[in-house]
């Protein structure tokens, strides 16, 4: 998204995951004509969401779990309207979304196993389903089965899977609710497919879960059931967790990743995994 509001996508389109209205991969971005501007927009694994500037959110692309919210399994290549309420914030993941209304509640739809945090009986909703667990401020679905989120307080939870502690509550057993990550002052959040970093309020990285290609930036490859930081580093200001690799921006504007690099997806010029966070380029 550009900083005049305007979308434009690119990637595979294979169900329409583009919006731009047909099925053809695009190797530069493409925008779709006359649709508005967008406060912000998730891509997921084959489809897309936006909260558009008038609060509207909109969903394009797979539908055959219910993961664009509009209560059908057909999907759609352009952006189509969820419903009529205003919506602050929406985040995708693999066949699951989740969104924040604008009085900040969570509200999650699509395949669950977990995946939502709605509880055990949730029956995989397709349309927008209340998580009713109080009021968040920032939402990250992974793109394995769960997503963490930011909750009153600066209180960090995770739900979902948890073979490899990504739920960071210090065990391996699965939960279908929010539980709590211990500690306080968290600022940011974002899942990965098995790992999650965090950002506390003074800039400290920590990371939890699963660690086989280094994604945790820790310096080994041991998974982690509770969040834990790499000493001596830098702050960080903005994180963002892939497959299994992460990246990263220090308060010195440096972009750094780490974890997995077979297809060079650290940026660092080579397909050598790192353990530790690297600089790009």
């Amino acid at each position: 998204m550009k900083i005049d509001g305007t979308r434009y996508c690119w990637g595979a389109d294979f169900t329409g995951q583009l919006g731009v209205g047909d099925l053809l991969t695009r190797k530069s971005p493409t925008r779709w004509l006359n649709e508005g501007t967008w406060l912000s927009v998730s891509a997921g694994g084959g489809h897309s969401c936006g909260v558009r500037a008038s609060g509207v959110l909109s969903c394009w692309g797979a539908n055959d779990l219910g993961q664009l919210g509009r209560g059908s399994v057909f999907g759609t290549r352009v952006p189509q309207d969820v419903d009529e309420n205003t919506w602050s914030a929406v985040s995708t993941g693999v066949f699951s979304t989740c969104a924040l209304h604008s009085d900040q509640t969570r509200w999650c739809w699509g395949f669950d196993l977990g995946s939502l945090g709605l509880g055990p009986s949730s029956g995989s909703p397709g349309v927008p389903t209340p998580a009713e667990d109080g009021t968040w401020s920032l939402l990250s679905q992974g793109s394995g089965y769960g997503g963490c989120g930011i909750g009153t307080g600066q209180l960090a939870y995770c739900w979902g899977e948890n073979e490899y502690g990504q739920l960071g509550d210090g065990n391996l057993d699965f939960q279908y609710s929010a539980t709590r990550v211990p500690g306080a002052s968290w600022s940011a959040v974002t899942s990965g497919s098995q790992h999650v970093c965090a950002l506390k309020t003074n800039g400290t990285r920590y990371c939890w879960g699963r660690n086989d290609t280094g994604q945790l930036g820790l310096g080994d490859n041991y998974n982690r059931k509770l969040p834990i930081r790499l000493l001596n580093e830098p702050a960080w200001k903005q994180l963002a967790a892939g497959y299994n690799h992460t990246c990263g921006i220090s308060v010195d504007d440096t972009l750094s990743c780490w974890g997995r690099n077979l297809e060079g997806e650290l940026g660092t010029g080579d397909t050598t995994a790192r353990r530790r966070p690297t600089a790009v380029g």
